[in-house]
Parts: structure tokens; sequence; C-alpha cells
């Protein structure tokens, strides 16, 4: 795979793929332009921390399932 890594092979590979999906989709795809990019959040997403009156709650009802 050492010749995709030549920049003019890979935009010419892209140019390709966009000629036959274009063909396929019979222009459509032209037409609906580009996806935005947008840069996604760098942060992730924490999850909630139960708090001890869920977790003792989350107890109860195990215990009682088991029961």
């Amino acid at each position: 795979m050492e010749m995709l890594d030549e920049p003019d092979l890979e935009e010419e590979a892209d140019a390709e793929v966009d000629a036959i999906l274009m063909e396929i989709t019979g222009g459509i795809l032209g037409k609906a332009g580009k996806a935005p990019e947008v840069a996604m959040p760098s942060e992730e997403i924490a999850e909630e921390e139960p708090d001890q009156a869920h977790l003792d709650e989350m107890r109860e009802r195990l215990e009682a399932l088991k029961s």
C-alpha cells in the first residue's frame, strides 16, 4: 500500500470514487454538496455518578429479586 501514500495518487483515487458514485446515483450526490466539517468536542461526556440513595435503592431491588 505504499502507492497510496503519494498525495497525487490519493487525490486521483478520490476523484475516481466520486465519478463512480456520481454515475451510480445519477448525479444526485453532486447536488447534495459536501457535509460540513464540524469539530467534535474534545471532552468526553462524563456519565453521571449515581448517588448513594440510588445505589441503596438498586441494592434493595437486587435483594428482592434474589429472594
